[in-house]
């Protein structure tokens, strides 16, 4: 009796300690993905902008054709690049993410929403460089 009362013990304290073990390996970005992350972040805060843009009536007649207007109607509090991948295939990188805005509409309601956000860098002389961007449905990009 006292010996199964010992084996019992001993696959149960065995077992605690192989399942409290982690997997200490953890996925470290590459020296790429790190640029590529950060190139994203400038793009987001710079190219988006803040403005918080609503869509008028007014067509406007453009180079190639007619366009949709909108209005700047405030600022966004907040344009941030959230949830992103990057992913790099030899000299071309694609950074696909969210972008989330947070801020007030001119009535003071709290907005907060979101988009889809693809990004796409190539590598010239050893430097990553913006190639084009898309917010919302890039159409399979």
């Amino acid at each position: 009796m006292q010996r199964i009362l010992v084996v019992a013990v001993l696959a149960v304290a065995l077992s605690a300690v192989a399942f409290g073990q982690t997997n200490s390996r953890q996925i470290t970005p590459s020296k790429s993905e790190l640029e590529l992350v950060a190139l994203s972040r400038e793009f987001v805060e710079t190219s988006i902008g803040k403005e918080i843009m609503v869509r008028t009536d007014r067509v406007m007649l453009t180079p190639t054709g007619l366009m949709g207007a909108a209005e700047a109607k405030g600022k966004w509090e907040s344009v941030n690049l959230e949830d992103f991948d990057a992913l790099v295939d030899g000299d071309r990188a694609v950074v696909k993410g969210r972008v989330m805005f947070k801020g007030h509409s001119p009535e003071g309601k709290a907005i907060d929403a979101s988009s889809s956000v693809t990004i796409v860098y190539a590598r010239r002389a050893g430097r990553w460089v913006f190639s084009s961007g898309c917010l919302g449905d890039c159409g399979g990009q």
